[in-house]
């Protein structure tokens, strides 16, 4: 029995649909007798229809293009899982369900996303350089479509963030307007902004006395402000978090000082993490949204996450974890 899947990042593209609807006309070989459901990404029911002898056909209309999934449900000899870029155009799968070999035409962004799987799982598992060669090849072939808004997103981790800002800027601009891809976006060109060599944004929260503690003023009081985000819930990263406590304490001596910004929502574990993990310094924990606002000035993508500024506001480095920043400090103080 085989099953066929593709993978793709969920993403759900919010622009202006056609006048028409789409349609999908399915024959596939050997397909279960039976109903077939066409999925959101999110795993939401969108249609049902009956098959009967291999044949199938949704009709309808999507509001917006979007990544879907044909599905046959549990129990069935030959389960399928497709995705389907769903756009308001007539879309053809063909094929045969017990081989495992299904075709998707209609559409470029549909016969492109086949053959970027397949070139995709003819990869190496661990070669990062074929996958980003790969990415920016189908990106190019695709900047029009979906499939190339899509491969933004799988871009991110894997190209520099002025590569990934360049080719977001070169979406049309109902699909460069889709959250999800703005949201890469705004992270990659914050963290431009915030990159070693720039000078630091200056951000603000108050103090459980209520005392506005700005950023500004702790760079201009000190030698070398660490400016670290951070959460008490991140439990895989407590052994980075106390590397942390741990560096503030070898240097504070010798000028360093700790600006951190925490998005814990509970305050009695805030204060708890505080004290295991040997934060010392300016440690503001509050409102979530002003505390996330904070964090994407800096385009900061996970925690802990922090920022070595220099007194001059000059941003010396950036990094995750704490050995990131003996280097500098070492240099430095």
């Amino acid at each position: 029995m085989k099953k066929v899947v593709i993978i793709f990042s969920a993403l759900l593209l919010a622009i202006s649909c056609s006048n028409g609807g789409y349609v999908i006309k399915g024959d596939i070989r050997d397909l279960d007798e039976g109903t077939i459901n066409l999925l959101d990404a999110s795993g939401h029911t969108l249609a049902t229809t009956q098959v009967k002898e291999g044949k199938f056909t949704f009709k309808g209309k999507t509001e917006v293009p979007q990544l879907t999934y044909i599905n046959n449900a549990m129990g069935v000899k030959y389960p399928l899982d497709l995705p389907i870029l769903l756009e308001n155009k007539r879309i053809k799968v063909n094929g045969d369900a017990a081989q495992g070999l299904i075709e998707i035409t209609g559409t470029a962004a549909n016969e492109n996303m086949v053959i970027y799987k397949q070139k995709r799982d003819a990869l190496s598992p661990n070669d990062r350089e074929g996958f980003t060669a790969l990415v920016r090849e189908t990106f190019e072939a695709n900047s029009d479509n979906l499939l190339g808004a899509m491969m933004v997103t799988d871009m991110y981790t894997y190209v520099s963030d002025g590569e990934l800002v360049e080719c977001y800027k070169r979406l049309p601009e109902e699909l460069a307007g889709n959250k999800l891809i703005s949201h890469y976006y705004d992270i990659s060109l914050a963290r431009m902004e915030t990159a070693p060599g720039k000078k630091f944004k200056d951000i603000c929260m108050e103090d459980k006395q209520g005392v506005p503690r700005k950023l500004s003023d702790a760079v201009a009081e000190n030698n070398v402000t660490l400016l670290l985000f951070w959460a008490s819930w991140t439990y895989g990263n407590k052994g980075v978090l106390s590397d942390f406590g741990a560096l503030c304490r070898q240097y504070s001596g010798k000028g360093l000082k700790l600006y951190s910004i925490s998005l814990d929502s509970n305050e009695d574990k805030w204060s708890e993490a505080l004290g295991k993990y040997g934060l010392e310094g300016t440690n503001l924990q509050g409102d979530y949204n002003q505390a996330k606002a904070c964090a994407d000035i800096y385009g900061i993508d996970g925690m802990p996450r922090a920022l070595l500024i220099g007194q001059d506001g000059t941003i010396i480095a950036r990094g995750d974890k704490a050995s990131d920043f003996e280097p500098f400090l070492e240099k430095l103080l």
